[in-house]
């Protein structure tokens, strides 16, 4: 069960990760990379549909937020989303970091290419471990939790 603070603390974590970046000296928008937001979102999509029907997976998430008593099957089948999509998330990171390395590759004698190459790599590592720190993570811990209290 995901505790009702979970959205304030999902905002709050994002302030202080945004903050963190302003303090170190740089600009927000270097954080910013549609390419390696789209890798990251629609690889771990792709492949959590591989597995799991899109009625599956909205009931996870509507699981996760559920106060009354869930089927133990059900749950069970959520967890197994939750577990399974922070491998997509990491994996879908290291594809990106590849792509992005092989850009580098491709164009080393491009500055523009070796920049945007790198901004991918390193990018596309960071969102799948954020989003499976604050969503895939938590969000399995609370079905977990929920599983063991009922």
């Amino acid at each position: 069960m995901m505790k009702r603070i979970y959205p304030l603390m999902f905002v709050l974590f994002l302030a202080l990760a945004a903050s963190g970046v302003l303090f170190a000296g740089a600009r927000a928008t270097l954080f910013l990379n549609l390419p390696s937001l789209l890798i990251v979102v629609l690889l771990s999509l792709v492949l959590s549909l591989c597995s799991f029907s899109p009625a599956e997976i909205g009931r996870a998430f509507a699981l996760a937020f559920r106060r009354t008593a869930v089927d133990q099957r059900e749950l069970r089948t959520a967890i197994l989303y939750f577990r399974s999509l922070q491998w997509y998330l990491i994996a879908s990171g290291l594809i990106g970091f590849f792509v992005g390395l092989i850009t580098i590759l491709a164009g080393l004698g491009t500055a523009a290419t070796l920049g945007s190459g790198l901004a991918i790599s390193l990018l596309t590592v960071l969102y799948s471990l954020l989003l499976a720190a604050v969503v895939a993570v938590p969000f399995r811990t609370g079905l977990e939790r929920k599983l063991t209290t009922q």
